[in-house]
Order: C-alpha cells, then sequence, then structure tokens
C-alpha cells in the first residue's frame, strides 16, 4: 500500500477548484507562491474567479492583470464592491476606473460577469444636497457618493467585454440608476439577471432606468427581482428573443398580471415564466403565452399543489396549461 503524502497535484481537479473557489483575487495570487506544483495545479483548473475591488492590499486591476496572467482560462469573474471597506484616502474614482479598464482590455476569454455593490447607507437623491451641506459627514456616506460617482465613470468601459453573455447586478438603487444607461452598451448579452435590495425605496426611478434593457435584443433569459417591478415593463416586448423571463417583486408589493395580453404576441419564443409575489388573477391575462412549456407562480400565504387542486386562486389552470405550471408559496 502507498503510503507517501498526497500532493496538491494529486487532488482532482474539482476539489481543487472547490478549495480555490473560496479565495478571493489577492489570495488567488498569494497563494500560487506556496509551490511550483500549487501554481501549477491552479492554472488550468481556475475558471471562475472573484475580486474584492475594496481591497486595501491590492487593487482591482492589479488582481485583474495578475489573474489574467496565472490564470488564462478564466471565463467569470465576480465583482465585488463594499462602500463602507474603502480607506479614507483612496481615489475611489479612480480605482474602479482602472479595475473596470484593465477588465475592458484583459485578453481573458470571459463570458460571465457578476458586480455585486454595498453600501451601509445609501444616498438617494432627496437627500444628497442636505448630506453635501452637513459638516458633520460619516465616513461610509462619503465614500458611498464616491463608488457612485466611481461607477459612473467606468462603468462605459464595459463595452469592451465584446464577448460577454452573462450579467449579473447585485445592488442597491442608486447604484443600480447609475448601472442601468450602460447596459445598452453591452450588446453582446444573452442573459440577465437585476437583483435589487429589498430595503431599497428608489422604486420610480429605478423602473424608468429599466428602460435601458430594451436594447440588449439578443437576451435570451432575463430576470428582474426589484420593488419596481409590479407589472409586465413595457420594454420588454423589444426583447423579441427572449425564452425565459422571471419577474419578481422583492417583498411588499406584488407582480401583477397586467400587460401580459400585450406583450404575448412580441415574445413568441417565451418558453419559460415565471412570477414571484403575484396576485391570484384569472389565468386568461397570460394565457396568450402559447409557446409555454414552463409556467411557476409564487403567491404570499396561499400554496397551490398542481394538477390536483384547481381554485379561486389559480382559476382554469389546467385548461389553459395542463400540467406545465406550479404554483407555490
Amino acid at each position: 500500500m502507498d503510503e507517501r503524502p498526497l500532493s496538491i497535484c494529486d487532488l482532482d481537479n474539482g476539489v481543487l477548484e472547490n478549495i480555490m473557489g473560496h479565495l478571493c483575487g489577492s489570495d488567488y495570487l498569494e497563494a500560487r507562491k506556496v509551490s511550483h506544483a500549487f501554481m501549477t495545479a491552479c492554472e488550468t483548473v481556475i475558471k471562475v474567479a472573484k475580486i474584492r475591488l475594496h481591497d486595501s492590499s491590492m487593487s482591482g486591476a492589479s488582481q485583474i492583470h495578475g489573474i489574467e496572467r496565472a490564470f488564462p482560462l478564466t471565463k467569470k469573474l465576480n465583482l465585488f464592491l463594499d462602500a463602507l471597506h474603502f480607506k479614507d484616502d483612496v481615489d475611489i474614482e479612480e480605482l474602479l476606473f482602472e479595475a473596470f479598464e484593465a477588465l475592458a482590455t484583459s485578453e481573458l476569454p470571459l463570458k460571465s460577469l457578476e458586480i455585486s455593490c454595498l453600501a451601509s447607507i445609501t444616498p438617494y437623491d432627496k437627500t444628497i444636497q442636505n448630506i453635501i451641506s452637513s459638516l458633520y459627514l460619516k465616513p461610509q456616506i462619503v465614500n458611498s457618493i464616491r463608488v457612485a460617482a466611481g461607477l459612473s465613470r467606468a462603468l462605459p468601459m464595459l463595452a469592451g467585454c465584446t464577448n460577454l453573455q452573462f450579467l449579473e447586478l447585485s445592488t442597491e438603487g442608486l447604484y443600480l440608476d447609475i448601472m442601468c444607461p450602460q447596459l445598452s452598451l453591452l450588446t453582446s448579452l444573452t442573459e440577465l439577471r437585476v437583483l435589487q435590495d429589498e430595503s431599497d425605496v428608489r422604486d420610480r426611478e429605478t423602473y424608468r432606468n429599466f428602460r435601458h434593457i430594451s436594447c440588449l435584443t439578443n437576451l435570451r433569459n432575463l430576470s428582474l427581482k426589484s420593488a419596481s417591478v409590479t407589472c409586465f415593463p413595457r420594454f420588454i416586448s423589444h426583447l423579441t428573443l427572449l425564452t425565459s423571463l422571471s419577474l419578481a417583486h422583492n417583498g411588499n408589493k406584488v407582480v401583477l398580471s397586467r400587460g401580459a395580453r400585450t406583450l404575448a404576441s412580441r415574445l413568441p419564443n417565451l418558453e419559460q415564466l415565471r412570477l414571484n409575489y403575484i396576485m391570484p388573477v384569472p389565468f386568461e391575462h397570460i394565457s396568450a403565452f402559447k409557446s409555454l412549456t414552463l409556467l411557476e407562480l409564487t403567491i404570499a400565504k396561499y400554496a397551490v399543489n398542481p394538477p390536483t387542486r384547481n381554485d379561486n386562486f389559480f382559476p382554469n389552470a389546467a385548461q389553459f396549461f395542463g400540467t406545465n405550471w406550479r404554483g407555490m408559496v
């Protein structure tokens, strides 16, 4: 029986990828210094990388350049940004611009990008003037404003990521309002997910900015989770190639089926429709989607177990969709 100790090279690729998946950009690059064997083993395994743009030990641009050299097969990047963790003496705007410039000019075969922006306090438009005029600015508020300015300048660089197919944005409303107008530059996208913080109150402004998604005419999959989504947004009618659509309100109101019939004729390829926090309404409103193979509905307080149950909450469901639907709490 061979009792020699295992080396890093003996690990299965899946195991090694799992281990490295818990690290972030600067950690990857430091870990490579452990040994030549470790460096070689990781080079072809790492295809998903995480980067903290607020990392004080290494700038976002340096992390991206390092990952490009060390892990040239990286296809997905997760970018994390927390306004609270930037140091006061850091030029946040320049730091973000350099990071997104490095991303746009890199030779990584990047197909997927996730951007998560957090702020301990979000500086809404109504209060920004009062905040700026205050003599007692809290550092986290100042940083949130700087991050917003930095994103506004840096995000247009994403237009250089011509092979990008998947994008996920997870953030508060102010940052989302800044990001949405830049989405029109990413014409190669086929899948988009937008997750708005559930405590956000900028419903109306965010909803108006969602209209920029209408430029992404190559989208096949769209998922919107936002307080501003209370019906089928009109801009969706421009996304004629959609095969999957998911709409969700994030807690207090409901997604209505209003507007569904109007959109149905513009979305002939839609196969999967998911509506969360909906009102129990007659299925005639959404039965116009003739190509559906999956309909998933989520409501509050009531659960439906199709196809055995068919009551006033989901009337005539089987008539319109057979067994290709499900309802749940």
